[in-house]
């Protein structure tokens, strides 16, 4: 059984990174407020999966409450011109979630972990380099080229999903490097300087090098720059049904907590 004081550490983290999740979702987004729900959306970037979050924060009370709303909500959200959205439930209970699967949405887990710095951390042939020139996002945008996935796991055309990488970045607390393997490109990556921890985010290996330990690579480096940034805890989330979740604990990551999510096109 976990000690009381270790346990409200866990939590306390765990809250912190789910709060590191919404700030990115803010990034250069608009937000309205609407019967206990916030609506977190990019105007330009309504066709994407992360243009559109919907945090769900309010409690249904049951299931005719919870299919009311959600109608409410799918006639707001086209008001607004989403063609899809993904939701997080935050309300505690499981009658969103039942409402939501059987009008066909489509449902997933997403597990919060913490690596701790220092401890796992090994200096490797993987270096990150910081990108910052116009030229730097022309060439991730060639990296991403030929990639129909972003690495939140959804469908998404890449010149889309660099466009809305760039506005992120340009809005706020959100830094992007290069990952080199002995001096070769091979993937990116993104930080958020989050107080307590440096957060990772939209972790991306090109195909042609992936299942060859690159993820972790970047992982281990990611560690190295968080060290060296003065943190002490790397925070990262990773979807249950997803290759990340095993690798990242292989590096020493712990479950803090997890959030439930559905997709659905409009």
């Amino acid at each position: 059984m976990l000690h009381s004081s270790t346990l409200r550490l866990k939590q306390s983290t765990a809250t912190a990174l789910f709060r590191s999740e919404e700030n990115y979702f803010h990034l250069g987004a608009n937000c309205v407020h609407f019967a206990g729900i916030d609506i977190i959306y990019m105007p330009e970037f309504m066709d994407l999966a992360s243009g559109c979050v919907v945090l769900w924060k309010s409690t249904p009370r049951e299931s005719t409450d919870a299919q009311n709303r959600v109608n409410q909500l799918e006639a707001k959200l086209g008001q607004l011109g989403a063609s899809q959205c993904r939701i997080y439930d935050y309300s505690g209970t499981t009658v969103l979630g039942r409402v939501l699967d059987e009008k066909g949405y489509t449902g997933s887990r997403e597990y919060v972990l913490s690596i701790p710095c220092g401890v796992h951390s090994r200096q490797g042939d993987l270096s990150l380099q910081p990108i910052h020139s116009q030229e730097d996002w022309s060439t991730k945008r060639e990296l991403h080229q030929h990639d129909k996935h972003a690495p939140d796991g959804h469908s998404v055309l890449p010149e889309r999903w660099i466009e809305m990488e760039y506005r992120k970045h340009k809005s706020g607390n959100l830094k992007f490097f290069f990952a080199l393997w002995k001096g070769q490109l091979c993937g990116t990556v993104g930080a958020m300087y989050e107080g307590a921890f440096l957060r990772m985010k939209n972790l991306y290996v090109h195909p042609d090098w992936r299942k060859r330990g690159i993820g972790a690579a970047i992982t281990q480096a990611m560690l190295r720059h968080a060290l060296d940034s003065g943190y002490s805890t790397l925070g990262l989330l990773a979807l249950a049904e997803g290759p990340a979740l095993s690798m990242y604990k292989a590096q020493g990551a712990r479950i803090l907590s997890h959030q439930d999510e559905w997709i659905t096109v409009l």
